[in-house]
């Protein structure tokens, strides 16, 4: 048992486990996916254009960021290739199936589907998503300075 100042009963004690903050979390994030949504077709419409922002960390050092890769595994996730998205950057597929979990299993809730409760926000799930990023970069850098192997350029045409 941990008498200092930071516990594992204390850290569990953050969630967020009241209704209200879920269905809040809930209606905003619904206005955020119809937006991203709207955003991710355009972006397929329009995919003619390949360009995008350059990283400056990896422009200026040739070494990849947590962020690197984001923008190549949202687009791969859209056109249905899970293992390249996760391969690109482990965060976005992470993401959209706690999305998919999340609004799913509210939507049911709010249809009054018997048995069926919406799933909670729980501290973990961030911890868990930072852990995939700063792992994600780790073995990208690895292999990119150890191996000579550009990860993100494998499957880019």
């Amino acid at each position: 048992m941990s008498t200092g100042a930071w516990s594992w009963s204390r850290w569990r004690s953050t969630d967020i486990r009241d209704n209200e903050s879920d269905k809040e979390l809930y209606r905003v994030g619904l206005i955020v996916l119809i937006i991203l949504g709207v955003l991710g077709g355009i972006y397929l419409i329009a995919d003619s254009c390949h360009r995008t922002l350059p990283c400056l960390l990896h422009f200026a050092t040739g070494l990849y960021c947590p962020g690197c890769g984001g923008t190549r595994a949202v687009k791969a996730l859209f056109h249905g290739h899970l293992i390249r998205s996760f391969i690109y950057h482990p965060v976005v597929p992470y993401g959209a199936v706690m999305c998919l979990l999340f609004f799913g299993s509210h939507t049911l809730e709010n249809l009054h589907v018997p048995h069926i409760r919406g799933m909670r926000f729980k501290n973990i799930y961030v911890w868990i998503l930072l852990g995939l990023a700063i792992a994600g970069c780790i073995i990208k850098n690895i292999l990119l300075v150890g191996f000579d192997i550009d990860i993100l350029s494998l499957f880019s045409a």
